[in-house]
């Protein structure tokens, strides 16, 4: 086990952290532990790590590094006496890493840095985790043989032009997808060629790209410059040509175009638009690209003027009654798949109008995530589940709302017992 005080400027913590996240995920280290300030950055440390970190919030800080003001004559301007930290990130997987995350919320208590409520949460939290379940992982006992005819549902087979790639019986583990290089569970790679967004709806209010745009500002990432402020996106928009460029290359099944921006913002050129469309278009490979934008408007008036190839799917996000009139506009695009992202899901919403009239081709329903989620009724989830089995429209559920999805609470997430990942069927 080691221990470690990160870096102490703010630029460059994080990556630190990063990189002690990468020891442990290839095996090059057991355990380590870090006392870390908590900031903007540091409330999304769970999500950033979620495969092998462990976050303990402590009730009270903690100093953990002096130094003064000089070295060898010279002001250090980023160097403060004393930082405190108040959050401890644990890095680790397996059975060993549970039994000492258990005993160091047990001292933590004891010592008054955990309140009780705290304790019994992490204790819960360490007893799911799958990742901290065993020291050698297990082949997966065989399921019993079903009885009877399959359901008629999207959850069997490609009813409704759906391929079904989720497993049959539920695992507490949700297999991730071949060479997959994102947490998205419905994608498998991200290419961000535009930095930067703007809050335009409720389904932004704790959008998970902020703390990653300033992340990246801090580290002086390229493109992120001056795109976060106060918490908050400020609108302006980066664009980095060499990304734009490797559109043209990339190679993976389904790639997610800007996850850190909107393609569609309005401070995004129409000539920047249409350079990310040619590279999508003159890539050579299988891959799909997924584009979703809540400016669905101006994703409709550029479908008109450009022929979309098919291998772009044009999506809209939808979580609140309020953002119902996106899929009027999802429905004037012309593009072979349009789809919804129903995440995060806020409230009880009827979409079946639009999967009716065929507006709609597929549908993602996730539960926000993060320090502050905004919780999801199960009851709205299986409201949008059958009807998209009503009209024979590919449904993904991605996951229910908590803190972090893949710890806290059922994951892979289940309708009726069953793990529901379909995706259109795309001509060969």
């Amino acid at each position: 086990m080691g221990w470690f005080n990160p870096p102490y400027t703010i630029r460059t913590w994080a990556v630190f952290l990063e990189k002690a996240a990468k020891e442990v995920a290839e095996g090059r280290a057991g355990i380590l532990v870090g006392l870390v300030p908590k900031d903007d950055s540091g409330e999304h440390i769970g999500q950033l790590f979620s495969e092998n970190a462990y976050r303990i919030e402590l009730s009270r800080q903690l100093p953990f590094f002096k130094k003064a003001t000089k070295k060898k004559g010279v002001v250090c301007a980023h160097v403060v006496e004393t930082i405190r930290g108040n959050q401890l990130v644990v890095f680790g997987k397996g059975g060993k890493t549970r039994r000492f995350l258990e005993r160091l919320v047990d001292e933590l208590h004891a010592l008054g840095f955990i309140t009780a409520d705290q304790l019994r949460h992490y204790q819960e939290q360490y007893a799911l985790a799958p990742r901290l379940q065993n020291d050698e992982p297990k082949d997966p006992p065989v399921p019993p043989a079903p009885s009877g005819p399959p359901p008629r549902s999207p959850q069997s087979g490609t009813v409704g032009g759906g391929e079904d790639t989720s497993p049959k019986p539920r695992k507490r583990k949700a297999a991730p997808a071949a060479n997959s290089k994102t947490g998205i569970a419905w994608a498998t790679e991200t290419v961000n060629p535009f930095k930067g967004c703007s809050k335009v709806s409720p389904e932004c209010k704790h959008c998970y790209a902020v703390g990653w745009a300033a992340r990246h500002q801090a580290q002086g990432s390229r493109g992120y410059a001056g795109t976060v402020k106060d918490k908050t996106f400020t609108g302006t928009i980066g664009v980095v040509p060499e990304v734009v460029d490797k559109l043209r290359l990339v190679t993976s099944e389904r790639v997610f175009v800007n996850s850190m921006s909107d393609t569609f913002h309005a401070k995004v050129s129409d000539a920047d638009v249409r350079a990310v469309f040619d590279a999508m278009t003159a890539n050579p490979s299988d891959s799909q690209f997924l584009v979703c934008t809540k400016r669905a408007d101006r994703m409709a008036a550029f479908s008109q003027g450009y022929v979309i190839p098919d291998k772009v799917w044009c999506g809209v996000t939808v979580g609140c009654r309020e953002s119902l009139h996106r899929l009027d506009d999802l429905r004037r695009v012309k593009a072979k798949i349009r789809w919804v992202s129903v995440e995060p899901l806020l409230e009880e919403i009827d979409i079946e109008p639009w999967l009716a009239d065929g507006t709609v081709n597929w549908v993602v329903v996730g539960g926000e995530s993060g320090p502050h989620h905004r919780p999801m009724d199960k009851a709205w989830a299986e409201k949008i589940a059958r009807a998209c089995q009503k009209h024979n429209v590919p449904f993904f559920f991605k996951q229910w709302s908590a803190r972090t999805p893949k710890k806290d609470v059922e994951y892979p997430p289940t309708i009726d017992g069953r793990v529901w990942q379909q995706y259109p069927v795309m001509p060969k």
